[in-house]
């Protein structure tokens, strides 16, 4: 679970959750890869989720996956995450 923009996420295994006040739930008919969610990491401006079946890029405000592709990534089994800001 991490605490983004006034939010809560956290990571289930039927999707992603979002808590501001109001429970929402987000999973594959949204966009997500796999609802399995693995991890959350988010940095200054961005949320990723991550699963067996990828990573998603996550716009907090909208709750919504964003059409980010990473492909270099799509035959690889990924299992953790660390996000490196540069400046």
């Amino acid at each position: 679970m991490i605490e983004y923009d006034g939010s809560f996420l956290m990571a289930t295994s039927a999707g992603l959750t979002k808590f501001d006040g109001e429970w929402e739930l987000m999973d594959v008919g949204d966009g997500l890869s796999d609802n399995f969610i693995l991890e959350i990491e988010g940095s200054s401006n961005r949320v990723f989720t991550l699963s067996k079946s990828g990573l998603n890029e996550i716009h907090v405000n909208s709750f919504s996956v964003l059409p980010t592709k990473f492909k270099p990534f799509s035959n690889l089994e990924i299992y953790d995450m660390v996000i490196i800001e540069e400046d």
